[in-house]
């Protein structure tokens, strides 16, 4: 019933293949944190690649996310804004969707 990924998608080389793959696998919801601040100004995701951690540390696009979701069929509950007491992070971004019934 329910994908969880908590604070990965950012280090992924195609996040949208990411959102795509856990709409196939949620049969109702799909939950999706992201712990590199929140981007609600970008229309596509940031990919950057940090060679020193041998990983990606991107900035995930709000509206993206919801357009893939909203591709696969997804209707997006809640976007939410979270304050972090991180030195390096004051944001994170909470994404819950749920499958559209008439898609379901």
């Amino acid at each position: 019933d329910l994908v969880i990924c908590q604070g990965t998608i950012e280090n992924m080389y195609d996040m949208d293949a990411l959102v795509r793959c856990m709409c196939a696998s949620a049969n109702k919801y799909v939950y999706m944190a992201g712990f590199y601040g929140f981007h609600d100004d970008i229309d596509n995701h940031e990919y950057v690649w940090i060679d020193a951690y041998k990983s990606y540390s991107n900035r995930l696009s709000i509206s993206r996310v919801q357009n893939v979701l909203q591709s696969c069929g997804f209707n997006c509950l809640e976007v939410r804004k979270v304050v972090t007491n991180k030195s390096y992070n004051q944001f994170e971004s909470i994404i819950i969707a749920e499958r559209n019934i008439e898609n379901g």
